[in-house]
C-alpha cells in the first residue's frame, strides 16, 4: 500500500510540473520581478533607517557594464574564466551571464522603485485626514 501511495504522488507532482507553461520568458520575467520587489523592499527599509543607497547603485551599475563586456566578448571571457572554473563550455558561461544580468538589472530597477517608494511615506493616522479636511 505505501508503495502506490508514492507513486500517485509522484504521478500527481508529474501532473503539477507539465501544467506550468514552457515559456522561458516567463520565468526570465519573474526572475527580474522577484528581484525587484526583494531589492525596493531592502531599499525601503534602508532608507527608513537613514542609510546611503548611492553606493550600492554606482557598484550595481559598474557590474552591469563590466557583465555587458563580458556577454559581448564572450570566447575570451571563456578563456579567461577557463582556469577558475575549469570547463570551457560558452554556451553554459552565456547563460550564466545572462542570470547574473537580468538578476543585477532586476536588483538595479529595485533600487530605483525602493528609493521612489521611500521618499514619501504614506501615514495611515486617523488624525491626518481630520487635519487635511480642516485646512
Amino acid at each position: 500500500m505505501q508503495i502506490a501511495a508514492n507513486t500517485s504522488s509522484r504521478n500527481r507532482i508529474k501532473v503539477i510540473i507539465q501544467r506550468f507553461p514552457s515559456n522561458a520568458l516567463l520565468f526570465l520575467g519573474s526572475l527580474v520581478l522577484v528581484t525587484l520587489l526583494c531589492t525596493a523592499a531592502l531599499v525601503r527599509f534602508l532608507r527608513m533607517r537613514k542609510k546611503r543607497i548611492w553606493p550600492a547603485s554606482i557598484a550595481l551599475t559598474v557590474l552591469l557594464a563590466l557583465l555587458g563586456l563580458a556577454a559581448k566578448h564572450l570566447w575570451e571571457f571563456t578563456k579567461f574564466i577557463k582556469p577558475l572554473t575549469g570547463h570551457s563550455n560558452t554556451e553554459a558561461i552565456g547563460f550564466y551571464l545572462l542570470f547574473l544580468i537580468l538578476l543585477c538589472s532586476g536588483a538595479l530597477l529595485g533600487i530605483g522603485v525602493g528609493v521612489l517608494l521611500s521618499m514619501r511615506p504614506v501615514s495611515m493616522a486617523v488624525g491626518t485626514l481630520k487635519g487635511r479636511q480642516n485646512q
